[in-house]
């Protein structure tokens, strides 16, 4: 009976082991990221290019106009899902966005202008990123055993960040060689096996998006009757705006350390921000989460992350440029840990505010600020780099992520524990 037992015990661990982390969900996944990185950095490289000397605000012109696009979807996701189920709605939007992707790829390979392609299909490929960015929370703590949310993506991150990596690495070393159409082209094929498995593997329960006639009210209300969502949103909006640009911009800010060969260059500084975030991402949840609340944590984290920007900035002062790469590689761990950690935390601290049904209105109201926020966080990003330098961005954007996260520290520490639904 012992020996029984310890069979049931071994295939119990077993069962939780494949459910805590699901391998093939968190493959798909990766493939699925790894192709987002060639093509976001064979974009910025297109931009950047094509803008010379005002390449960072070309470049964050583009990602504005993706991000505006995205923050208009986002406020469908709830209604959409609602009627076409999480899962049908994340392949959906999934293949319509790889579609355009790869239709770009053609025109360009044919010769069209590569800006004016990515100009024009920056409005449908930013809402179908931003759809998904909304649901994949959803799908992917369905997929990964119904952990908490924050959990849940903290594992996640230990292979899409790796993939990133590899994508970004890929992405840097190759096209530089071929036609960056070929890219988008890579980039639509990773992200078949996601879509084959979300529509034909059904998790053991379904992502909770509420019923049909929760429609859980506009944006802006539901942040008025929520005080806690409210103070999360605005928190992730703050951090957006001053930090989160630094990864967006990467190859402008690869150009600017005067980086030869330019696309190399910003893919390993792309893939140290993703090992980063495979490798200390999870660790940042656990440990913060061990003392503190997430909204607490992801304070914490954002008091990190402006020491880390400074530590960019100083660097690249003090430091001649031979080295330079190497330095800011090396900083850009502490950076990808931080920076999706703290992404991590406060998707688990806006979910915890609101019932399960009402999760998905509270994720899409956090992107759709969150986006707003980034999208000027990067004009203004680009305007600091191109009309003084690349470290006065930087250290703009650590006093600015410093001070707000130490406002909001405080805030949370005299403010009473609000109820949480998790």
């Amino acid at each position: 009976m012992s020996l029984n037992r310890g069979s049931r015990s071994g295939r119990k661990a077993t069962t939780t082991l494949r459910q805590r982390w699901n391998f093939p969900y968190c493959a798909a996944t990766g493939a699925l990221l790894a192709g987002i990185a060639i093509s976001t950095l064979d974009a910025a490289a297109v931009t950047t290019q094509a803008g010379g000397s005002s390449g960072a605000t070309l470049t964050s012109t583009y990602l504005a106009i993706f991000l505006t696009s995205s923050a208009a979807a986002v406020t469908q996701a709830p209604w959409i899902a609602r009627r076409l189920g999480a899962r049908a709605t994340y392949a959906a939007v999934l293949s319509v966005g790889a579609l355009v992707w790869g239709l770009q790829g053609i025109l360009i390979l044919c010769g069209l202008p590569p800006v004016a392609i990515l100009l024009s299909g920056g409005v449908l490929t930013g809402a179908s990123f931003g759809l998904a960015t909304v649901l994949r929370p959803l799908v992917t703590k369905a997929y990964m055993g119904g952990q908490e949310m924050a959990q849940a993506l903290a594992r996640v991150s230990v292979v899409t960040g790796l993939s990133w990596a590899a994508g970004s690495l890929v992405g840097g070393f190759i096209m530089g060689h071929i036609n960056p159409g070929w890219g988008l082209i890579v980039r639509t094929l990773l992200a078949i096996p996601i879509i084959v498995y979300v529509l034909r593997r059904p998790p053991e329960t379904e992502p909770s998006v509420g019923g049909a006639t929760e429609a859980g009210g506009g944006r802006i209300q539901l942040l008025r009757q929520n005080p806690a969502l409210r103070r999360c949103v605005l928190f992730a909006c703050c951090i957006a705006a001053f930090a989160v640009p630094m990864s967006s911009l990467v190859v402008p800010i690869a150009s600017h350390l005067r980086t030869s060969p330019l696309i190399p260059g910003a893919g390993i500084l792309s893939a140290s921000i993703s090992i980063g975030n495979a490798l200390l991402s999870i660790v940042v949840v656990t440990r913060l989460t061990r003392r503190w609340d997430d909204f607490q944590a992801v304070t914490i984290a954002g008091c990190l992350l402006a020491a880390v920007l400074v530590a960019y900035a100083v660097s690249s002062l003090l430091i001649g440029h031979r080295i330079e790469l190497v330095v800011w590689s090396a900083v850009g761990l502490a950076f990808g840990g931080l920076r999706y950690g703290g992404r991590s935390l406060v998707v688990g601290a806006v979910t915890a505010t609101v019932d399960d049904g009402a999760a998905i209105d509270a994720i899409a109201t956090l992107n759709f600020c969150a986006a707003l926020a980034l999208s000027l966080g990067l004009f203004l990003w680009g305007l600091l780099i191109d009309h003084w330098s690349a470290e006065a961005a930087i250290l703009v954007g650590a006093a600015a992520t410093l001070a707000t996260s130490l406002a909001f520290l405080r805030s949370s520490a005299r403010t009473e524990p609000e109820p949480s639904y998790r």
